[in-house]
């Protein structure tokens, strides 16, 4: 071949490097350990960015400009007159997903509901204090005519 010589090299570098590397052990593995936990310890400096529309829609986008006027000529007031389709965040929902015990439950069924509906309330059981004030969910949920509105919740009441 015409690169024969090339690759002569090459290995004749490599086998050098093995031998080294096969006689010399130690300074190798503690050198990667430390390279490894250097960069791994670099990792706790990173900042995260978990916002979807930070990540997916430029800075610079006109959604973005437009959200920015419209929140600052049409101030709302969620906290005691909530409606969801007037929302111009998506804000931090939560979610809960039920599923039956046994398999083949119906999930609609009365047994069913009423383990929901009992669910359901000890969320809204929940207290808390911050502060020395006392909180209950009744004082963070959203409001519409100041009752707290929860999507989905229609379904409880035919438990």
């Amino acid at each position: 071949m015409k690169f024969d010589c090339i690759e002569k090299i090459i290995i004749s570098l490599f086998q050098l490097y093995g031998r080294f590397l096969a006689r010399h052990p130690l300074p190798f593995l503690v050198l990667s350990v430390l390279v490894a936990a250097g960069l791994g310890a670099g990792s706790f400096f990173l900042d995260s960015e978990t916002n979807i529309e930070d990540l997916y829609i430029p800075q610079n986008a006109r959604a973005k400009t437009e959200r920015a006027y419209v929140q600052e000529h049409f101030p709302t007031n969620d906290s005691t007159s909530f409606q969801a389709t007037r929302l111009t965040t998506f804000g931090r929902p939560i979610s809960v997903i039920v599923t039956s015990k046994l398999s083949g439950d119906n999930i609609l069924g009365s047994t069913c509901l009423a383990e929901i509906d009992t669910f359901n309330k000890g969320i809204k059981g929940i207290q808390f204090e911050v502060s020395g004030k006392n909180y209950s969910y009744a004082d963070l949920c959203s409001k519409w005519n100041m009752q707290c509105q929860i999507s989905g919740e229609d379904l409880l009441d035919f438990a």
